[in-house]
């Protein structure tokens, strides 16, 4: 895969890394965006209109994101505004991809004096309206030195909510089955016998729970293989079971 990169100054003397990605909503499955005339916002914004609303002056900024199957070649860019969503600078990738290839492209840009806000974009060389862009790894960090994706902190956090959840509610799913089949042998046993359709009746009830704790021990095992999981919150979880 290759790579385009563009830095304000060609020797960078101060080194910044960032590694914290600041755009929600990126993932490492291939998307599909359209190009109209010669520019795509697949994050949000537009040529006059920002998307990210926390710039601080005088801060590097690196945007980083991977495409494929362009039949042009491409470029991409980071735009800040002032106040007045007026763009004040604009900076884009040093070189082109070429056509049809899966590349990353990144850029580099300083906030300057007035920007309080910014826009990134995907860009042809010519005009095609109607152009598909394939994207993924969507990233926007501070520094000048651009670091590998990651989810963003609210990303992450949602993807642990929903692994702790999943685990939760196979959990609950257990006790819930574990509760009926305690009810039903109650009531077969009031006559002191247990038939065979109650004997069916039972294995059934078992064999569901069996179920049911497997579904839910691949729950917990799930959450305890993310990698965003750690600390007190895994511990507590880890307790829980």
């Amino acid at each position: 895969m290759k790579a385009s990169k563009y830095t304000d100054d060609t020797a960078v003397e101060n080194l910044q890394i960032g590694g914290v990605n600041l755009l929600d909503g990126t993932s490492d499955d291939w998307k599909i965006t359209n190009i109209v005339n010669t520019w795509s916002y697949p994050y949000g914004g537009s040529t006059f209109s920002p998307m990210y609303s926390d710039v601080k002056e005088g801060t590097y900024y690196t945007f980083s994101v991977e495409v494929k199957d362009i039949p042009l070649r491409t470029k991409t860019y980071i735009r800040f505004f002032d106040s007045n969503n007026q763009v004040i600078s604009n900076h884009g990738s040093e070189e082109w991809t070429e056509a049809n290839t899966e590349s990353l492209l990144y850029t580099t840009g300083k906030a300057p004096t007035g920007a309080v806000s910014l826009v990134l974009s995907i860009a042809i060389e010519s005009i095609a309206p109607n152009t598909t862009v394939y994207y993924r790894k969507g990233q926007l960090e501070t520094g000048n030195k651009r670091t590998d994706w990651d989810l963003s902190a609210k990303d992450r956090q949602a993807k642990i909510d929903q692994a702790k959840q999943e685990a939760l509610n196979a959990a609950n799913n257990v006790q819930t089955n574990v509760n009926s089949l305690s009810s039903y042998v109650d009531g077969a046993f009031k006559d002191g016998v247990i038939d065979e359709a109650e004997a069916k009746a039972i294995e059934k009830y078992k064999n569901t729970i069996n179920e049911a704790m497997a579904k839910a021990e691949a729950s917990f095992a799930k959450v305890f293989a993310n990698t965003y999981l750690e600390g007190a919150a895994k511990t507590a979880l880890e307790n829980a079971k």
